[in-house]
């Protein structure tokens, strides 16, 4: 199964380098796929279908943990990078197994 990940601090999307990875897409089967944060700091929370300010994020109760994919497309979240930058994304839509995602983010700055 194919994995990417999503680097918000540089804005790299399908990253393979280790060290600048926040967010996997992770695809073990046509039904179970998974946004998956890096190790902690990194940290998220489904905050719904209406777009989170800057505001809204920074006062989320972020945290560590995995999003169902089919659960997520549509959805607004908040996240927290590795080095502290928040960042609101939203999951636009998803690709044919065993296929990536696009998003919509904002990465605000320190």
């Amino acid at each position: 199964m194919g994995n990417s990940w999503m680097d918000f601090d540089s804005g790299t999307l399908n990253s393979r380098i280790n060290s600048t990875k926040d967010l996997q897409l992770e695809v073990q089967s046509p039904q179970l796929r998974f946004l998956h944060p890096d190790a902690a700091p990194v940290a998220i929370l489904k905050i719904g279908s209406t777009k989170p300010s800057y505001t809204t994020c920074s006062h989320a109760a972020v945290v560590n943990r995995d999003y169902r994919l089919s659960l997520a497309v549509g959805e607004w979240f908040c996240f927290k990078t590795d080095a502290g930058r928040l960042v609101r994304f939203r999951v636009d839509s998803k690709q044919a197994y065993p296929g990536g995602i696009h998003l919509t983010w904002t990465t605000w700055e320190l």
